[in-house]
């Protein structure tokens, strides 16, 4: 007990629980170049949740040194980007979330610094909840969007994604290649790369065509759609993937 007691113990404690923030950070950043699915639910509460467990209690041990306060305030900041950027799935968000409001009113900080930072906050998320809401109302096309089927090249280089959109008017049917390569698994959560897409195949109506996998005459990958509107399947080249921003991708 003594052990525990001291305050350098603490505050070595105090310091590692900032390996927190770095992970809090890290999803942050993933969340807006990624779109999150909790694909292993076991698996996620039994890494993800437990880390955040974990790293709570170390910092309520620690949390009258002057580093947990600190890092207590950090974790109000970073968890804005990972809120907003997963509201599609909250049970990525809720963790983080519940960590840093537990540790921000837990911490040693004087009652005077909490209501001041607590307001800079709570008026940072009422503005950010705002521009949420602008952007998804104002500057996103709203459409109902059915995926229809989505299939992996042989290679698993590429994948195709077929897209149902019904919107005000007749709606279409869109066929999507983006690259198959660049999602990866972490703590039970799927990250699936965004900002890629190709649009091979863009048709008013809600006709569904035929996509298979082909190659060219150099031996590259290649989409062939054939639909009723052509008697011969058209061969579409796969070009280089670029990143660029799309909202809609970001934040739904």
């Amino acid at each position: 007990m003594k052990f525990l007691k001291n305050v350098w113990v603490k505050r070595g404690v105090s310091l590692v629980c900032y390996l927190y923030a770095v992970l809090m950070a890290w999803l942050g950043f993933n969340s807006f170049f990624y779109d999150t699915e909790i694909v292993n639910f076991g698996k996620y509460i039994g890494i993800f949740l437990v880390i955040s467990l974990v790293a709570l209690v170390l910092m309520l041990y620690s949390r009258k040194q002057v580093l947990t306060s600190i890092l207590a305030m950090l974790l109000m900041f970073l968890s804005i980007p990972v809120v907003f950027l997963n509201v599609h799935n909250l049970w990525v968000a809720i963790p983080v979330i519940f960590v840093a409001l537990t540790i921000f009113f837990g911490c040693g900080a004087s009652e005077m610094v909490k209501t001041v930072f607590g307001t800079i906050f709570l008026l940072g998320y009422i503005l950010g909840a705002l521009a949420f809401f602008i952007v998804i109302n104002l500057f996103i096309t709203k459409t109902n969007d059915t995926l229809i089927t989505e299939n992996v090249s042989p290679t698993g280089e590429y994948r195709y994604y077929i897209m149902d959109i019904q919107n005000q008017s007749e709606g279409n049917v869109v066929v999507y290649v983006e690259p198959n390569n660049l999602d990866f698994d972490k703590f039970g959560i799927h990250f699936r790369a965004t900002g890629y897409k190709q649009r091979k195949y863009n048709h008013r109506g809600h006709e569904i065509p035929e996509v298979e996998w082909g190659t060219t005459s150099n031996g590259n990958e290649c989409l062939i759609i054939k639909d009723s509107n052509s008697e011969t399947p058209q061969h579409y080249e796969i070009g280089e993937f670029e990143w660029s921003m799309d909202v809609k991708e970001i934040l739904l």
